[in-house]
């Protein structure tokens, strides 16, 4: 069973509040929405870039770079102008066709080049709170239940963000009293948002795409109203 990724009207904006939270677990110089850190040249000592609500063909072309694929920039050059020709001013025609695709494959290219030696992700991610357990003191994060994953499509592929520390993830301990007013602040439906900050390791290719395994580092739990109600430090390595 998976989880797919999903951006709500609003996401943007709770990542952006949940970011800000948990900024004082992460390391310095978080990226702005949707861009890359900048950071110093590539090297073995250089930190990994992060990013911040990267969307699906940015976690493809992640993948890609990561599992050591070379895209098939001039067919997918090729393909988008074929498919966004009449968004094109002048329209596209059989004079200009290949200044087009020419264009369509530098900014490929560019996209793909943009992710690499990314190492960190940051995504926002629904879920539900499950009712609280008095027995072993937690919630149950749905969203990170054994088996679940993430899914991203863009490009003809499709990718899985699988958490390696998921089961860590999953429950989340909070004395009684404070369970018993997270339980009426979020009322019965339980919904929330996650922010999760990731580290990611190896990636494996598929047919059409393929996995990123990622740790999670810490995430951020907030209600429908972008107010946080918990964060949790999952970044000390596992002993």
């Amino acid at each position: 069973m998976n989880t797919r990724y999903h951006r709500t009207p609003s996401a943007n904006r709770l990542l952006l509040a949940a970011a800000l939270c948990i900024q004082a677990m992460a390391p310095p110089a978080a990226a702005a929405q949707g861009t890359v850190a900048p950071g110093s040249a590539a090297g073995a000592s250089s930190p990994p870039r992060e990013i911040i609500a990267p969307d699906d063909e940015t976690i493809v072309w992640i993948f890609l770079a990561r599992a050591g694929v070379t895209p098939p920039i001039a067919e997918w050059a090729r393909a988008h102008v074929r498919s966004q020709g009449y968004t094109y001013d002048p329209p596209v025609n059989e004079f200009n066709r290949q200044e087009y695709i020419d264009a369509a494959a530098r900014d490929l290219q560019a996209r793909f080049d943009a992710t690499r030696d990314v190492g960190i992700v940051t995504l926002n991610v629904r879920a539900r709170l499950s009712e609280y357990d008095p027995g072993y003191g937690e919630f149950y994060i749905d969203a990170f239940a054994p088996g679940h994953y993430l899914t991203f499509q863009a490009l003809g592929q499709e990718v899985a963000v699988k958490p390696t520390n998921a089961t860590a993830a999953y429950t989340w301990k909070v004395p009684p009293e404070q369970a018993r007013l997270i339980a009426e602040r979020l009322g019965s439906y339980r919904s929330v948002t996650i922010t999760a900050r990731l580290e990611l390791q190896d990636a494996l290719r598929g047919a059409k795409g393929g996995s990123i395994n990622a740790r999670i580092l810490t995430y951020a739990i907030l209600d429908e109203k972008g107010r946080a109600i918990g964060n949790i430090d999952l970044s000390a390595p596992p002993p």
